[in-house]
């Protein structure tokens, strides 16, 4: 009877055993796929993420490499393993459990257009599973953060508009929508709050996103309309007052001539100056930008019709308009840096996508509150910025120095081809040593833009 009841006991404790060895995977033979990575698509230091078929045991021997290169493992838990992209995102990836080698695809490594110490780029996941399309218009820095104002639309073409905080390294700190629409002009900031408008009104919110004012007028941009990421310079911060765009498109349907909404801080209409056409053959009258020069307020504007034409308006400084051209300075860029009396700008003056030709071109305004053209340099394109005493424009593969603005000369400051590959900017803006380009990229294939943001170190480029 005893040696039964040991045999009992036996056999039930073999069965436990072989029920718990069949319930448990076994590593040595485990199949393991990768079921999804976010986000899959990075920069050297960005972290991925990979969610597997089956967990992970703790024992299990892991490693990524990119061809030779081993990537840092920041985290295994469960069916999640966390790695960070080396410096050669660009190479072939596999992701190895225990012999097993795993074969890494549709994984983008992104190539900075200026790799430094103190440079840094981000490419933004999309926000949901509905946007398709999304891009950067305008940054603001302030203190250790980073505001950027980001347009977006779904497959439905419906749009947003949103503002996205982040820290010094891009890092997504909150995201609030504004509005269900697009933009029709950069946002102008100030220390406490920016101001937007879409072809609804003018709006003003604090840097939370939170309303705290609205004027509501029908803008009637005209340009741009459904283009991601498309906007002009169409609101001007000047003595405390804010001067906007209305009309900015005047055509066979739309017979208002261009004015400009003078607001004050708190969003109180002050006045409104309507500027006539000058040119009675143009049956389109396009506002392109409102700046300022020398305490005079200039709006750029551009003729169509049997002579396609660019002209400007001038205001003094008691809002009379003192100039009103046309068949004059054609200027659409808005990526323009202006000084005293003076302008420089690029402009397109002739060829095919992609063989633009381009140059780049100093006008001046005279006494007489005329534009002149004070020269043109053939093939130095670019957006123009001012760092210390030099010059620089930032082109699609290289970055041009002049010592002064003759801009004779330049030395060259080579960035990464390849970058530039699919990518489309909208603008720029410069804080303390840094300059921040901002627009969208293409990530996986030609149409699959993502907003894009990147702060590069003067110092580094220009020294």
């Amino acid at each position: 009877m005893k040696i039964l009841k040991t045999a009992i006991i036996i056999t039930i404790i073999s069965l436990f055993a072989s029920c718990s060895s069949d319930s448990e995977s076994n590593p040595e033979t485990e199949n393991y796929e990768i079921s999804s990575m976010s986000p899959n698509f990075g920069y050297s230091g960005d972290e991925i993420s990979f969610n597997m078929s089956s967990s992970i045991p703790s024992n299990a021997s892991i490693e990524i490499t990119y061809d030779n290169q081993p990537a840092e493992i920041s985290e295994v838990n469960g069916t999640l393993i966390k790695h960070i992209m080396p410096n050669n995102v660009n190479a072939s990836k596999t992701l190895t459990i225990n012999n097993q080698n795993i074969i890494i695809e549709y994984l983008y490594g992104l190539k900075e257009f200026i790799a430094c110490d103190n440079c840094k780029e981000k490419a933004f996941m999309f926000s949901n599973s509905e946007e398709v399309e999304s891009s950067i218009t305008s940054v603001f820095k302030k203190n250790n953060e980073i505001y950027l104002i980001k347009t977006s639309r779904n497959n439905n073409y419906d749009y947003k508009t949103s503002l996205l905080k982040t820290d010094l390294n891009f890092n997504l700190i909150s995201e609030t929508v504004l509005f269900n629409m697009l933009p029709i002009s950069k946002a102008v900031f100030d220390n406490a709050n920016f101001v937007i408008s879409n072809e609804n009104g003018v709006y003003s919110f604090d840097l939370n996103g939170n309303e705290v004012w609205s004027y509501n007028t029908a803008i009637n941009a005209g340009i741009g309309s459904n283009n991601i990421g498309f906007v002009i310079n169409s609101i001007l911060n000047f003595n405390s007052n804010y001067y906007i765009l209305k009309n900015s498109v005047n055509n066979a349907y739309n017979n208002n001539p261009i004015e400009i909404i003078k607001l004050n801080s708190n969003g109180q209409l002050l006045s409104t100056i309507s500027i006539p056409n000058p040119n009675n053959n143009s049956y389109s009258e396009h506002a392109y930008f409102i700046t300022t020069i020398n305490n005079k307020i200039i709006v750029f504007t551009y003729f169509s019709g049997n002579n396609d034409s660019g002209g400007y308006v001038v205001l003094d400084s008691n809002d009379n308009i003192i100039r009103n051209t046309y068949n004059q300075i054609e200027m659409r860029d808005t990526n323009f840096y202006s000084e005293g009396n003076s302008i420089y700008f690029s402009r397109n003056t002739g060829g095919s996508y992609p063989n633009f030709n381009y140059e780049l071109v100093k006008i001046s305004l005279d006494n007489n509150n005329y534009f002149q053209t004070d020269w043109t340099k053939s093939d130095y394109n670019g957006k123009i910025i001012k760092y210390n005493s030099k010059y620089l424009s930032i082109q699609n593969d290289k970055i041009l120095i002049f010592n002064d603005n003759s801009f004779n000369n330049p030395t060259t400051f080579n960035s990464s081809i390849e970058y530039y590959e699919g990518i489309l900017r909208t603008g720029f803006d410069v804080y303390d040593n840094d300059v921040y380009l901002f627009g969208q990229r293409a990530i996986e294939f030609a149409y699959d833009y993502h907003s894009l943001v990147g702060k590069y170190d003067l110092n580094y480029i220009t020294e």
